[in-house]
C-alpha cells in the first residue's frame, strides 16, 4: 500500500480509483435482465434518479453509477481494505448543491468512518467515467 501527500498539512490520499463504462454494455444489460439488472445493482434511490431521465441518459446515468460504484472498490483496494461488498452497499446521491456524493450502507459506514471520499463521474453518449479518492488524516 503506498500513500501520497498532497498539499494539505495531515491529509494523505488512501487510494484512487477510476472505472470506465460502456453505456451500450449497461443498456444491453438492462434490456436481458431488466428487473434482476437494475435491483441487484442501485439502490431505489438511484433507480428513481436514473429512470427520471429521457432518452439515453437514462443509460448514461446508471453506467456513471455502475462505474463509481466500480470505481469505489478499486480505491478501496488501492488502500489496503478489502471489504466483501454488495452492490448497494455504496451508491451514488447528491448533495444540496448538486454535487455527486457517496453514501454508505450503516456496515459501511462504519468500516469507513475514518476516511474522507471523493467522487467525480462523467458521461457522454458511449462511456461513463468515476474516479473516487479517498482521503485520510495521518
Amino acid at each position: 500500500m503506498s500513500t501520497h501527500k498532497i498539499k494539505k498539512p495531515g491529509i494523505m490520499v488512501a487510494g484512487i480509483g477510476v472505472d470506465i463504462v460502456s453505456v451500450q454494455r449497461i443498456r444491453k444489460l438492462s434490456e436481458k435482465w431488466p428487473l434482476h439488472f437494475g435491483n441487484k445493482i442501485f439502490t431505489d434511490a438511484e433507480i428513481e434518479y436514473c429512470t427520471s431521465k429521457t432518452g439515453s441518459a437514462v443509460f448514461q446515468s446508471f453506467a456513471v453509477r455502475f462505474a463509481a460504484k466500480e470505481a469505489f472498490k478499486k480505491a478501496l483496494t488501492a488502500a489496503g481494505k478489502n471489504l466483501f461488498l454488495n452492490w448497494k452497499d455504496v451508491w451514488v446521491a447528491h448533495s444540496k448543491d448538486d454535487v455527486p456524493v457517496l453514501q454508505f450502507s450503516n456496515r459501511l459506514k462504519n468500516e469507513t468512518a475514518h476516511w474522507r471520499f471523493h467522487v467525480s463521474l462523467s458521461h457522454e453518449s458511449t462511456v461513463a467515467v468515476a474516479v473516487v479518492l479517498i482521503e485520510t488524516k495521518d
